[in-house]
């Protein structure tokens, strides 16, 4: 993570730099949130693709990391 946050130009504050050199001992939300983050910014810099799913339904889920697509529901 530190890597990456170095080869992408992100500064990460002292804080969360402590956290990962610790492991995030605080559990596996904190290091999920982290990831999830990345990668979105991996999205937005477009560094990949987002990786939208395919499926309408699954599209119009709650929950899939970069949030829902504008539907109009019926």
């Amino acid at each position: 993570m530190l890597k990456w946050a170095r080869n992408t130009a992100v500064e990460l504050t002292a804080a969360l730099r402590k956290e990962i050199e610790a492991g995030f001992h605080d559990g596996d939300d904190a290091f999920d949130a982290v990831v999830g983050l990345f990668g979105m910014i991996e999205v937005v810099t477009g560094r990949r693709q987002a990786g939208n799913p395919s499926e309408n339904n699954i599209r119009k889920l709650e929950g899939w990391i970069l949030g829902q697509e504008r539907f109009t529901a019926t």
